[in-house]
């Protein structure tokens, strides 16, 4: 039977990475093959209490300093020894011991603890055995860290990242913290408190992911829902040091931010206005602008294609909409056609008709030169698929979407126009002039005989041009 203490000793003494591995492994194969009864784990566990923290330890020395390195070592002989056990061989028992003496540390020992218990932890929450319910209390543990979290070494740090993430997105420990009412509890306060200014790349990385991930999954209140969503607009805009010897590179950074952005409604809008004003404020459009357009039209058009929240589909629209005014000449010729042709072909499809409609009117009601590009492809295609509608309720998506149209060419006749402008207005006004034949003039003489046809072509559920 090996000695645990003999161990310990020799781990703290020895420098040669691969016999500290091995003498991990011997302490590993011990606590495995040891019987129950001879309490393993914790007779593992009392080898490092000769290094630990005492009364001496409030005298500041060199005696003191080669103390806490001792101790860091004996720490990470327990944590090793954790890398080599199978995730079946620690009992429920076992395991909450090492959280509590582990958790202790982030109390106790800030100065050789951290980095240890941290590994040692993200260790034990892989066991088969694992309480969901423990994963709380290591939260709170870290949280005592407190104002000596910034003073923790980058690394150090982000093996606490690392332990956090893993408790946070795991399914289980999610499911306890949300249903024992550890969300209500502000937890997640608590750490945002503790992480508050982080500046590490590789820390900066796992932490915007736990957060992305806590917003996404969980549902947390309005307040700290608010308090998350400060934390991320403090970091804009992001760079990385000069002196950074970290291997995350900005893109990557910026990245991992945005990925925050977009999990919120409150944040996406916030980007997207900041995002239409960013336009409108911009001078020299075809340089700051347009070189960006297919890029912008590419990202955002699923937001309102496939958007479900009504407030981020016109705050997407307004971005779209302040683009097409800042383009002029083939610029704006190119982005018209571009949306006109991703558009119209699905105008044939049910799912998709309105949102389709909401694009190519927020776009074509921006300008006189769009409306004229757009306009009879659009209604061409309206009418086609008014010939053969899929249902009653694509026909009235597509009559919504004509009566829009109408309206929008109303409003733009109001405006200042250039001549130039205005003759090109004028020349499309024979795609309106067939619309009473090739449209209305049936539905008049149906709602003869059913009257409700006319009422729902008569329907308005918008209230002006830019609408659809």
């Amino acid at each position: 039977m090996a000695d645990f203490r003999q161990l310990a000793l020799e781990f703290v003494l020895e420098e040669d990475e691969a016999k500290l591995s091995k003498i991990a492994q011997r302490a590993a194969s011990e606590i495995q093959n040891a019987s129950v009864d001879s309490n393993p784990v914790a007779r593992w566990v009392e080898t490092v209490q000769p290094w630990m923290p005492g009364e001496n330890d409030a005298v500041i020395g060199d005696t003191e300093a080669t103390e806490w390195t001792s101790r860091a070592k004996a720490l990470e002989f327990l944590s090793r020894t954790l890398e080599f056990l199978s995730q079946d061989t620690l009992k429920p028992s076992q395991l909450k011991l090492l959280v509590a003496f582990f958790g202790a540390m982030f109390d106790v020992d800030h100065k050789a603890g951290i980095m240890a218990s941290a590994t040692a932890l993200s260790r034990v929450i892989t066991a088969r055995s694992f309480q969901p319910q423990s994963g709380g209390q290591i939260i709170r543990k870290v949280c005592a860290l407190k104002g000596d979290f910034p003073r923790q070494l980058a690394k150090t740090r982000l093996a606490v990242y690392h332990l956090l993430h893993s408790l946070i997105t795991d399914t289980a420990v999610a499911s306890h913290l949300k249903s024992n009412g550890e969300q209500d509890s502000h937890f997640m306060t608590n750490l945002l408190r503790l992480c508050d200014s982080e500046r590490d790349p590789d820390c900066l990385m796992i932490w915007f992911d736990t957060l992305r991930y806590f917003l996404a999954n969980y549902s947390p209140s309005s307040t700290i829902l608010e308090d998350v969503y400060g934390r991320f607009k403090a970091y804009f805009p992001i760079t990385l040091p000069r002196a950074s010897l970290s291997g995350v590179t900005p893109d990557q950074l910026k990245t991992q931010l945005r990925n925050c952005d977009g999990v919120t409604v409150n944040v996406k809008i916030d980007v997207l206005r900041t995002m239409k004003a960013c336009v409108e404020q911009y001078d020299c459009p075809q340089e700051s602008v347009a070189p960006y357009i297919d890029r912008i039209w590419n990202c955002l058009k699923y937001e309102v294609r496939n958007g479900e929240v009504e407030d981020c589909i016109w705050a997407t629209l307004e971005v779209f909409k302040a683009v097409t005014t800042k383009l002029t000449g083939d610029k704006r010729r190119d982005y018209s056609l571009t949306v006109t042709r991703d558009c119209i072909m699905e105008l044939s499809n049910s799912t998709y008709t309105a949102s389709a409609g909401r694009l190519l009117v927020s776009v074509m009601s921006s300008s006189v030169g769009a409306f004229v590009l757009m306009v009879t492809p659009t209604i061409t295609h309206i009418k086609e698929n008014l010939r053969h509608p899929k249902s009653a309720m694509h026909s009235h998506e597509l009559l919504k979407i004509l009566r829009v149209i109408l309206e929008t060419r109303q409003f733009l006749a109001g405006t200042d126009m250039t001549n130039q402008d205005r003759r090109d207005f004028a020349t499309v006004d024979t795609v309106f002039s067939t619309l009473y034949g090739d449209v209305y003039q049936s539905l008049i003489q149906k709602s003869v005989k059913k009257p409700w046809i006319l009422s729902n072509l008569c329907r308005s559920n918008t209230k002006g041009p830019k609408r659809a």
